[in-house]
């Protein structure tokens, strides 16, 4: 007897089917994601490899495919048409060994595969095999035919028909829903039938065999488009089955031009003119940069609903568009529609050449409401020429053609940001907004840590920032801002003091909290503070640094940076430019031949210098006259009153006869005949500008007397041993006590 066992699978997740020319296999599956749920109008990663000998085998031959799937995750190519990875798929030799066909898919598009399968290949490779086999060998036939069992396998609507007699109605044939899958079917025969999965058979004639073998004429029933195929040869056509039959309606479908065309976007138009019968479930546009794109990668497809009639879509300028385009770029585009029975059909390819790139136009206005430390900028977009705008607003710098670096850049509008670009320090601000038209810094306010500096000239700019982050910039606008704080030149200046001074202007004058002078040795050190004591308004004071005891003096022959300053409430500080000036010098040999411990500049008085005299006029001696004798008034302590101190004491004393006083008023040396007794600051002077810098011949750890009266005592001060490094002992003490007299002379 002679069986032949045919199987047609048709399963609900794949559809394997053979192609005649080139040797190719069809390919259909339904895509679920992780949740079970269909991957819908979606482009999916692929990659079919088909492995020698077990699931675990070589790979003789991989591919990778980007398929869209349709309304029902239902995803069609040709395993042996795609970019291929590993061997040639027509070189493949079927019949040698068993075949498995491993598939891998990613179902957001790429290449991170996450489902994976594998199974054999039990009929393809076979009929690739018999394709050169034009009928189907009867080995096994008792009689020396080999071909009067032969018959023809035909389909007319919903019904099989076999040519020897025979056929089988075939349910729900034609479909009306929109499912590929939902009535796919198994057909197999035993002995001598044929059945339907779904129901249904059909006897098969000459079916009687003459050996007893129930199995060695099985063979495997394929199908592949319109075409079934037994694996040993032999194959029928099959009317209607396949999606190119011309019996199958295809809508009609045109491109429109392309429209709306700027550098960055398009309007896309299409229409599906008559739908000739078939059910259009997806409709829309394809574009590439290479002709006659399709749905499928590297093109780029926009879906825009179903049905027939006019579409369009015109996509946006957003960088983060997946339809964005190119500047100067030449593209292809064509309308697309795809039927429930997922038959594609394109409309005639259009060409366009997209813009090329113009950066918006900004003008830059006037700076106006010029203040210390603010300004008010104005701006205008005129035109985006096509262009998205992101961001506008301000970029200001002390350094001419200021501009934005956009790493790390802040959008937020309504502020004010500092930063750098190329070195150079920049302010700049966002305004909300964007689009056409004015806009100005009215709504920014500037942070008091980002103030304008005063009196200081700027240079701004205006801008736009278009989405594919070009940066267009207006014209160049000057503005200085009003003065706050000047510092005026320094006078008075001597070997230990000088006057300094400024002036404000510009600002409330109940805001001022302090004003004054900043001193220091270094520009970097300007760690004195000067603070004037009087009025806090507007317009000029004066600082005169004291010669005092109690004060900090100025060095002699030393270099001093200094500046006017002004504390604003809620704004800070300001200071005037920083300016500099030298103290006179001292230590030089004056006429008597001592050394010179101080220079006044000038001969006010009728004296500019003070000299100390070479050596001491005496190890020991009392004041003046004592406390008990007699009481003097009028001495004082300021530099520049030991000669008349000296003057009260010789006249209000007559007992004793030798005292300080007197000796230094009678003292001749040198051929200098005017020499007196220091007051306690002058005293004080001779410490600070010779004692320490070892001049003057002073005797450490001794005490000297000066001419300035404290009551019924009198100033006195120890000079120390610089090398011991503490500050001069001063205080008063008994006239009658017994010290050592140094003289002084001005002249």
């Amino acid at each position: 007897m002679k069986k032949i066992l045919c199987t047609v699978l048709f399963t609900f997740i794949v559809t394997v089917a053979f192609a005649q020319a080139p040797n190719r296999i069809s390919y259909q599956a339904v895509v679920r994601n992780s949740n079970n749920a269909l991957v819908i109008d979606q482009v999916v990663g692929v990659k079919m490899s088909i492995l020698k000998g077990s699931s675990a085998g070589a790979v003789v031959f991989s591919e990778t495919h980007q398929p869209k799937t349709n309304a029902n995750g239902l995803i069609s190519f040709e395993i042996g048409g795609g970019s291929s990875q590993v061997g040639n798929f027509s070189t493949i030799n079927w019949a040698g060994d068993l075949y498995f066909v491993k598939t891998e898919i990613d179902p957001s598009g790429g290449a991170n595969y996450t489902i994976t399968g594998t199974s054999q290949l039990l009929s393809v490779p076979y009929a690739m095999h018999a394709k050169t086999a034009s009928n189907v060998l009867n080995h096994y036939d008792a009689d020396t035919s080999a071909t009067n069992e032969l018959q023809t396998l035909t389909i007319s609507k919903d019904t099989l028909f076999l040519s020897n007699g025979g056929h089988v109605k075939l349910p729900n044939h034609y479909d009306a829903d929109t499912s590929a899958t939902n009535e796919l079917q198994t057909l197999t025969i035993s002995k001598d039938t044929l059945f339907l999965s779904n129901g249904g058979h059909v006897k098969l004639p000459n079916h009687y065999d003459a050996d007893t073998s129930a199995t060695n004429e099985l063979q495997i029933l394929t199908i592949s488009n319109d075409t079934l195929f037994l694996s040993k040869g032999g194959f029928v056509k099959l009317p209607i089955a396949s999606s190119s039959s011309s019996n199958l309606p295809i809508p009609s479908i045109v491109t429109n031009p392309v429209s709306g065309i700027t550098s960055n976007s398009a309007t896309y138009s299409g229409r599906v003119t008559n739908a000739n019968g078939s059910v259009v479930i997806e409709r829309g546009i394809v574009y590439s940069i290479t002709p006659n794109p399709t749905i499928y990668l590297p093109s780029r497809t926009i879906n825009i609903g179903k049905d027939t009639g006019l579409f369009n879509i015109t996509t946006t300028m957003s960088a983060s568009d997946n339809y964005f385009l190119q500047p100067s770029t030449t593209y292809y585009a064509r309308a697309y529609a795809i039927t429930e029975n997922n038959i594609t059909k394109y409309g005639n390819q259009v060409t366009f050449t997209t813009l090329n790139l113009t950066p918006p136009t900004v003008t830059t206005q006037a700076v106006t409401n010029i203040t210390p430390f603010f300004a008010k900028f104005s701006g205008s977009v005129t035109n985006t020429n096509g262009n998205k705008l992101i961001a506008r607003g301000f970029v200001l710098s002390s350094v001419a053609n200021p501009s934005l670096s956009l790493n790390n850049i802040n959008f937020t509008p309504n502020s004010w940001f500092n930063g750098m670009n190329d070195n150079v320090p920049i302010l700049y601000g966002f305004i909300a907004g964007d689009g056409v038209g004015s806009f100005n810094s009215d709504s920014i306010i500037i942070p008091s840590l980002l103030l304008l500096a005063q009196n200081r000239q700027y240079f701004v700019r205006s801008f736009a920032i278009a989405e594919n982050n070009t940066i267009a910039y207006g014209n160049q606008v000057t503005f200085t801002t009003l003065n706050v704080v000047t510092t005026s030149p320094v006078t008075g200046i001597t070997s230990n003091s000088a006057t300094f001074g400024g002036n404000i202007t510009n600002i409330d004058t109940n805001s001022i909290l302090s004003r004054g002078i900043k001193i220091g040795i270094s520009r970097d050190q300007l760690n004195t503070t000067l603070n004037h004591t009087g009025s806090f308004g507007n317009g000029s004071f004066s600082k005169t640094t004291s010669l005092s005891l109690n004060d900090e003096l100025l060095k002699p022959n030393t270099v001093y940076y200094y500046y006017a300053y002004v504390d604003i409430t809620g704004i800070g500080t300001i200071g005037g430019i920083i300016d500099s000036f030298t103290t006179l010098p001292v230590g030089q040999t004056g006429p008597g031949g001592g050394k010179v411990f101080f220079d006044k500049g000038n001969n006010v008085g009728g004296w500019r210098y003070l000299m100390a005299a070479p050596s001491d006029q005496s190890t020991g001696m009392q004041w003046g006259c004592d406390s008990t004798t007699n009481q003097i008034s009028g001495t004082l302590k300021i530099v520049g009153s030991g000669e008349t101190n000296t003057s009260l004491i010789v006249a209000g004393c007559n007992q004793p006869k030798n005292n300080a006083a007197k000796l230094c008023d009678n003292l001749v040396l040198g051929g200098q005949n005017d020499w007196f007794l220091p007051s306690i600051d002058e005293l004080y002077l001779m410490y600070i500008n010779l004692h320490l810098n070892n001049l003057g011949g002073f005797v450490p750890e001794q005490n000297y007397w000066s001419s300035s009266a404290a009551g019924f005592d009198a100033w006195n001060a120890i000079f120390p041993d610089i090398s011991v490094n503490y500050g001069l002992g001063s205080g008063t003490t008994w006239r009658g006590s017994q010290l050592r007299v140094r003289a002084v002379r001005a002249y």
